[in-house]
């Protein structure tokens, strides 16, 4: 269990720098261009889906 949640926040983190970074690239062209942004919300999705799981896991855990 332990070993999945350190996965978990690891993947989290993961997420984070990508969208930091998509964000700043699609900020420079705005949201005109359609397929980033559509990579971008499914990046924040499956973080948002990410951060769930270690929510519950670390529920479960206590």
């Amino acid at each position: 269990m332990e070993k999945r949640i350190k996965q978990l926040e690891q993947e989290k983190q993961e997420l984070i720098e990508w969208l930091d970074k998509a964000i700043k690239e699609v900020g420079k062209f705005g949201y005109n261009n359609e397929f980033e942004y559509e990579r971008l919300v499914e990046k924040a999705n499956t973080l948002r889906m990410v951060a769930g799981k270690i929510q519950e896991l670390e529920r479960s855990n206590s």
